[in-house]
């Protein structure tokens, strides 16, 4: 479990089971977790949560198939969805399905991280750690009283009520949202790290990627945080009650690679599975940013929603040095820029982006719309009358088109020069 919600539990951490035999039966505590995931996704798809983009989902369910394949699990045992929320977060449910967040996908660089994320959910599922997983009463009691009061919080950008998931104690929905809050314990956490390693190993990708992007969450968090103006939460961010602080990880990644390439040295073999050669694989790179423009848009829209104004902006701008064709991005990061509040020296930025989304998308009346305003903030009356008048032939009802068509006046008077537009 990867998150990024400042919230920790109380009570006892869990007691580690021994390791299950492979053709155990499914404990009750198990069929309790998998009857609460599949309500708790239910929910997601009918709050219409879980992103629909038929070419992403392929893509993704490619990528987890290929790291089933290489720990010798069937293809299609465990699905992933794609779920709209702008926070970092990844959870590996019981039903074995995997929830991705936007927020996560989008600042994700390549493909090799990305093997990294799945290759640690996977584990969990393969490793059974819900059912090696004993919760003592009070941490199932605790669980429920921080889980009413961080519920909202958590729910809060899936657009889900919390009063679908009122009576907790009677579903198991404790253990689904407390999970993807505070993960398992750090035992799991290690070992999980481990399963994925290996299995990103296994699948051919560079494992100096799965360091690389712990030390992107990492960044990340710090630079929303300062963006937020946001204190430290104790020593380390991601320090939950039964979850290893993401600079730990790193370390347990650091660890993995160093054990691989000395038994490699040992060996007298060819390392060239671990990282040691060429760096990052740029066509994989690149083959992720051609899929994940829906899930950045949909990350960069909310974090625009809830504050985090220059997170969008960086996710948006990454997404446009690969595709550099996306109307939609352009278009969203000049709004962005050009939002109330925005400083004047970013106007001409905000500009050129809803230029390139117009030359993209000549029809666009919204994109029409909000040039013809900057070209009149910057006095260019010529170049905003142009604009406006495109603006109302895409929509000659508009509810301003009164307004509208006296700013055209105004910008195509002689002396429109010599005036200069203040705003709307």
């Amino acid at each position: 479990m990867i998150g990024l919600v400042f919230l920790g539990c109380g009570g006892r951490r869990p007691v580690e089971l021994d390791a299950l035999p492979a053709d155990a039966e499914r404990t009750g505590h198990e069929l309790e977790a998998i009857e609460a995931t599949d309500e708790y996704h239910a929910a997601m798809v009918e709050a219409e949560r879980i992103l629909e983009d038929d070419a992403l989902h392929e893509y993704l369910q490619a990528r987890v198939d290929e790291i089933l394949v290489a720990r010798g699990l069937a293809p299609d045992s465990i699905r992933v969805f794609v779920v709209k929320n702008p926070y970092m977060n990844a959870s590996m449910l019981a039903n074995g399905v995997i929830h991705l967040h936007t927020g996560i996908l989008a600042r994700i660089e390549n493909e090799g991280q990305l093997a990294t994320l799945l290759g640690h959910e996977i584990g969990h599922q393969a490793l059974r750690h819900i059912a090696r997983e004993e919760l003592s009463r009070q941490r199932e009691e605790s669980r429920v009283t921080w889980t009413r009061v961080a519920i909202a919080v958590v729910l809060a950008p899936t657009g889900l009520s919390p009063f679908a998931f009122i009576d907790l104690e009677s579903k198991g929905m404790e253990g689904v949202l407390a999970r993807q809050m505070s993960g398992y314990s750090r035992a799991f956490e290690t070992e999980a790290d481990r399963y994925g390693f290996e299995a990103m190993q296994s699948a051919g990708y560079p494992v100096d990627e799965s360091v690389a992007f712990f030390q992107r969450l990492i960044d990340v968090e710090e630079a929303t945080r300062a963006e937020l103006n946001v204190g430290d939460a104790g020593e380390d961010p991601y320090i939950y009650a039964s979850h290893p602080a993401l600079t730990e990880r790193k370390a347990s990644y650091e660890k993995l690679i160093g054990e691989a390439r000395s038994a490699c040295a040992a060996a007298a073999e060819h390392c060239r599975d671990l990282g040691t050669e060429g760096g990052s694989d740029s066509s994989r790179e690149a083959r992720y940013m051609a899929r994940i423009e829906a899930a950045v848009l949909d990350a960069a829209r909310a974090d625009r929603a809830i504050g985090r104004r220059q997170a969008a902006i960086t996710i948006l701008e990454r997404l446009l040095a690969f595709e550099s064709d996306s109307a939609d991005a352009w278009e969203l990061l000049g709004s962005i820029r050009s939002a109330r509040g925005s400083r004047s020296e970013e106007i001409p930025e905000a500009i050129e982006a809803l230029e390139r989304a117009a030359d993209l998308a000549p029809d666009r009346a919204a994109v029409r719309r909000e040039l013809g305003f900057l070209y009149r903030k910057t006095n260019r009356p010529a170049e905003a009358a142009s604009s406006f008048r495109a603006y109302l032939e895409a929509e000659p009802e508009a509810r301003d088109a009164t307004i509208i068509r006296r700013f055209i006046d105004e910008a195509t008077r002689p002396d429109a020069e010599k005036s200069n537009g203040e705003g709307r």
